[in-house]
Formats: structure tokens, sequence, C-alpha cells
């Protein structure tokens, strides 16, 4: 009788170490993603040209909840002439490469619409998201996990913000 309470006592501290050594490793391994997060600082690019064109994007609105690539978001002259002017040529084409859309998104007068490399989407995505009150229009990139925001007039984006530190 006394081998099997000693074989029990054996077994039960054996496995409360064990689970509490797994807890102490999960909380680490949160304790230090959340570190890195903090760590990650969203920093929004102005584009050098003081005189930007800054076309009227309204027309947007109607395609809420429609894919980017049904109303082919990318090859429309005015947000192109602006996205352009905002990110250059070189991070446009790379946009303009990505195969996979999620619905755009209409939601307290502003759009967003997140654009990106079908199979590869957790490194190689941006977001395009536009402040109509405001005529703003910020555009998000990440390439192989680099991530850049930017902003026609330096302010920041909730909508990129949360884009960025949620991948």
């Amino acid at each position: 009788m006394n081998k099997f309470i000693l074989i029990f006592l054996f077994f039960n501290f054996l496995f409360t170490s064990c689970n509490e050594s797994l807890n102490n490793t999960h909380s680490k391994e949160i304790e230090s993603n959340e570190s890195e997060d903090e760590k990650r600082i969203a920093i929004f690019i102005k584009p050098k040209q003081i005189n930007l064109k800054k076309e009227n994007l309204d027309y947007l609105k109607r395609y809420n909840n429609q894919y980017a690539f049904d109303f082919d978001l990318l090859k429309n002259p005015k947000l192109k002439e602006r996205i352009i002017q905002l990110i250059g040529n070189e991070n446009f084409k790379f946009m303009d490469d990505l195969t996979g859309s999620t619905p755009a998104e209409l939601k307290n007068n502003r759009f967003s619409c997140w654009i990106y490399k079908a199979h590869d989407a957790c490194c190689n995505h941006s977001i395009i998201d536009i402040d109509f009150k405001k005529n703003i229009l910020y555009v998000g990139i990440c390439i192989n996990h680099d991530y850049k925001l930017y902003s026609e007039d330096g302010s920041s984006s909730e909508k990129l913000k949360e884009w960025c530190f949620c991948q």
C-alpha cells in the first residue's frame, strides 16, 4: 500500500512540475511576443512632393463589398496616379503584381482594401485606406515581412496600424 502511495505522489509531483514548466514557457513566449510588438513603431512616410495632385476618389464608395480585381482598383487612372505619387513606381509595380484581395470595405466614410500575393499572403501584401472626409490616401506595403506605411500628409491611419500589427 505504501508503494502505491509513493508511486502516486511521485507521478503527481512529476505531472505538476511538468505542467508548471510548460505554463512558464508559454507565458515567456507571450511576454517576448508582446515586447516585440511594443518595439514595432508605425512610422508613416510622407511623399517628398509638396504639390500632390489629389483627385477626388469618392467614386470608390460604390465598390463596397466588391473584390478589388472585379473593378480593377489599381487600373483607375486617378487612384493609380495618387498611389504612384505616394509610394513610387517600384512599389506600385509590386502592388500591381499581387493576385488576391479581400472585399473592399466602406466604413465611417473610409474605404479600405487588402491586396495580397496568393499562396504567400503572410509575407507579401499591401493595403489601401482612403479617408474621404480629409481626401487623404494611405498605403501600406509588406515585402518579405518588411512593412512600410505611407500617408499623403504624414498623419497616421488606425486601419494601417491595425493591419501592420496584426500580421
